[in-house]
């Protein structure tokens, strides 16, 4: 018998079919360290730049209000404040990536 192949045999061991190994990996495999490496740091440090949504958010909702108030159509006056905020809130989120990953001069 060829030794490779008696070596292997030893390593799996008698046989036995009530013997199974593990089924998944445990621990940090590609996809783990891509997580804990790179998306977990730089999701928690945008935390508090999504976190500032509300800042956006309630004046545009306010203006909103107003418009209904004042008697103007409900559904463009609602499209407007939503680019509006979205427009602000895209700003903002753009200026926190670039302070916050670009490094080097260039």
């Amino acid at each position: 018998m060829n030794p490779h192949v008696n070596y292997y045999l030893n390593q799996v061991g008698t046989g036995l079919p009530g013997f199974a190994g593990i089924r998944y990996q445990r621990g940090h495999g590609f996809f783990g360290r891509l997580w804990s490496n790179t998306l977990f740091p730089a999701l928690k440090s945008l935390l508090p730049a999504i976190g500032k949504i509300g800042q956006h958010a309630v004046p545009s909702a306010l203006g909103l209000a107003q418009d209904i108030i004042s008697g103007e159509n409900v559904k463009q006056s609602a499209l407007s404040r939503l680019k509006e905020a979205g427009r602000s809130m895209g700003d903002e989120l753009g200026e926190q990536i670039k302070t916050r990953f670009q490094a080097g001069s260039g």
